[in-house]
């Protein structure tokens, strides 16, 4: 999976190299505080949703919470596994709230 994704980082923050299946392009700082840039691919985001899908399963009454800014990995599972599944999605903002 990790060779499938494209990244570049440095201080002029260039996007990666995108691939003809690539879904989405998120932004992080990283660990040197320069921004950097990730291609995620298809099979890359639907081997994510599986492996987490069967490590947490979600059950018929389960409510996920959106509350991961959308830069981060961790958000697609947060919108994208209440639809795979078929359960709710709770929308939590930064300052507490939610609906």
């Amino acid at each position: 999976m990790l060779s499938r994704l494209s990244t570049q980082g440095s201080s002029n923050s260039k996007p990666p190299r995108l691939h003809s299946d690539t879904v989405c392009v998120l932004q992080t700082s990283g660990s040197s505080g320069a921004s950097k840039y990730v291609a995620l691919v298809e099979s890359a985001v639907v081997h994510r949703l599986q492996w987490q899908a069967g490590a947490y399963p979600l059950g018929a009454s389960a409510v996920v919470a959106v509350k991961t800014r959308p830069s981060f990995v961790d958000s697609l599972w947060e919108l994208l596994a209440p639809a795979v599944a078929g359960v709710h999605r709770l929308r939590c903002s930064s300052r507490g709230g939610c609906s």
